[in-house]
């Protein structure tokens, strides 16, 4: 009784992470528009048709998805051997926090992009018309591919560093352009 519970908490949880926030920028930016009386406002038939889409669609197959994770589970097998006592982790050097890691992977990306990134600001400002799509284009795909290059490096380097809490810093590394 009380893993089912767990699993349902779970799932309530998943369901409402991802889309609660969603749904609270939506109300937001549609009210504004709203307000302003937008063509950018989706009008009420809309909104309940991408509720019922969400409620008859997305919520099932959540909890299928949960129900089939919940059945399939099997034990835990260990890759490799493990040792029952723990060891010391290592200090970390202060080129190697949070910080400072997620200021390097946040600069290398953004430096690939800045000269883009400074026209169309110029043409925002100068009142003039940004036609360039295509090469703006390209460099979106050039700040992805920079981002992950540097991401899994710093990752890699975390772990070379045995560094037991990458997971959090890799995302963060990752997100910080």
């Amino acid at each position: 009784m009380l893993r089912s519970l767990t699993v349902v908490k779970i799932l309530v949880l998943t369901g409402s992470l991802f889309s609660g926030p969603l749904f609270l920028t939506f109300s937001f930016l549609n009210t504004v528009a709203v307000a302003y009386n937008s063509t950018a406002a989706l009008p009420f038939g809309t909104i309940m048709v991408i509720f019922l889409i969400w409620t008859l669609v997305t919520s099932p197959l959540l909890v299928l998805g949960g129900i089939a994770g919940k059945n399939s589970r099997s034990e835990f097998q260990a890759p490799s051997k493990t040792n029952k006592y723990p060891r010391e982790i290592p200090q970390l050097t202060w080129y190697r926090s949070t910080l400072a890691q997620m200021a390097m992977a946040g600069f290398l990306p953004f430096s690939a992009i800045y000269v883009e990134l400074y026209y169309i600001f110029a043409s925002v400002w100068g009142h003039q018309i940004y036609t360039i799509y295509s090469i703006l284009f390209i460099i979106f795909i050039i700040l992805l591919i920079v981002t992950a290059f540097v991401n899994v490096a710093l990752t890699y380097f975390q772990l070379a560093a045995e560094d037991h809490e990458w997971w959090w810093r890799s995302f963060l590394c990752g997100g910080s352009t």
